[in-house]
């Protein structure tokens, strides 16, 4: 008889480790969706799009004169013209921060008056949204079998699962070499996750 409950005692180790194997089998083979975060981020940049003027607090200061020669034939009245007339020039200078702008008036061969303005084109303001979310649980059915060994007592038989989308598992079986009827009821424990 002391055999007898050697190999009952290694059956049960044999059985549970059988029906841990077999629930980890089914685990990854079920298809319900769990209940999952999923978390779309979204990012807005704001540039500043206004261009601010700089006055000139003083004249443009003339640096070098450079002569040149005089051709033998000379419109004199389009020299008058173009020399009191007014001209307007503009240039743009740009890097990855800032684009700034330069507009000059010539009159009379001098820059009479200057004008400038300046564009910051880092961002001034980023603004980050999340969007979670949330799939719902559904009821499921799960078909399998159970093994279970004791001491003097050995069973075997499928087994049927309800998953509700509450998360509580209702099973039922049937111990086909003992004709007993099994049923269990399991509630999902919510651990709390630590930092």
């Amino acid at each position: 008889m002391k055999n007898w409950n050697n190999i009952f005692s290694f059956g049960g180790w044999i059985g549970f480790a059988a029906s841990l194997v077999f629930i980890v089998f089914l685990d990854r083979c079920t298809d319900r969706p769990a209940s999952v975060n999923t978390i779309e981020k979204s990012t807005i940049v704001i540039y500043d799009s206004t261009k601010k003027e700089i006055k000139a607090t003083n004249d443009p200061v003339g640096i070098s004169i450079q002569t040149v020669g005089i051709p033998a034939h000379v419109d004199t009245s389009e020299i008058l013209k173009l020399f009191f007339a007014i001209h307007t020039y503009s240039d743009q200078i740009q890097d990855s921060c800032i684009r700034l702008q330069i507009f000059d008036s010539v009159c009379q061969n001098k820059i009479f008056g200057r004008r400038t303005a300046y564009q910051w084109l880092k961002p001034v303001k980023t603004i980050e949204s999340s969007t979670i979310t949330l799939s719902k649980n559904t009821n499921g059915f799960y078909a399998g079998g159970f093994v279970q060994a004791a001491k003097n007592n050995f069973g075997i038989g499928p087994q049927i699962t309800w998953l509700t989308k509450k998360d509580v598992s209702i099973n039922y079986g049937f111990d086909v070499i003992n004709k007993a009827h099994l049923i269990g009821v399991q509630f999902k424990i919510n651990a709390r996750a630590h930092d």
